[in-house]
């Protein structure tokens, strides 16, 4: 306490509500298995009351699928270990699913685990849009180029290196206006190119 206080004068009522309204899913845990102390982050996360969280064994919500390798992860864990990480998937309200990453610490002695989790779906998505972009570059015969509004290269893909000899790591966070210019060799600004005219695809 005296570390986490710093020498400030904080009450317990005031760690209680930093806890309470924390986005972070804090949770002390028995090691009967059951959910002991739960903040509000857990309810708005899943959708269950903690009342119902507390009241069913906490396996009772974890993924089928994962419920092997989460009764192996907690057995490991009753000795008392200092710091552990690991990821498994919650129940819903609604019946879906959610991935929860945990971590903390136990300890043999108090028989507890204390955990601060949380929900790493919105990660996992931005993961799995960015593994598709990288297959679909990978097969594209197409060089890709994107860019920020203010006309610095964000990501250069597909066939580019092939096609015009740049690599990424030459192009990225440059200007794409460096690298454009008209058939006389005069450089062109993006700013000052004729509109499209209407009905034309847009790039």
């Amino acid at each position: 306490r005296e570390k986490l206080e710093g020498g400030s004068d904080v009450s317990t009522d005031e760690l209680r509500t930093l806890i309470e309204f924390s986005s972070e899913l804090v949770a002390i845990t028995g090691y009967d298995g059951h959910f002991g102390l739960l903040n509000m982050a857990w309810e708005t996360t899943l959708g269950h009351s903690r009342e119902e969280l507390r009241s069913r064994p906490l396996i009772e919500f974890v993924h089928p699928d994962d419920r092997e390798k989460t009764r192996t992860m907690i057995d490991r864990l009753m000795p008392g270990i200092p710091l552990f990480s690991f990821q498994n998937r919650y129940v819903c309200k609604d019946g879906s699913y959610r991935p929860i990453q945990w971590r903390g610490f136990t300890s043999a002695q108090a028989q507890r685990c204390y955990t601060v989790a949380r929900d790493v779906s919105k990660q996992q998505q931005a993961d799995e849009q960015r593994n598709a972009f990288d297959a679909v570059c990978e097969q594209s015969r197409d060089a890709i180029l994107m860019g920020s509004l203010d006309g610095t290269i964000t990501e250069w893909a597909g066939a580019g290196e092939r096609l015009f000899g740049h690599s990424r790591d030459d192009l990225v966070g440059k200007l794409v206006a460096q690298f454009l210019s008209f058939e006389d060799g005069r450089p062109a600004n993006l700013l000052d190119l004729p509109a499209p005219p209407a009905g034309a695809d847009r790039v």
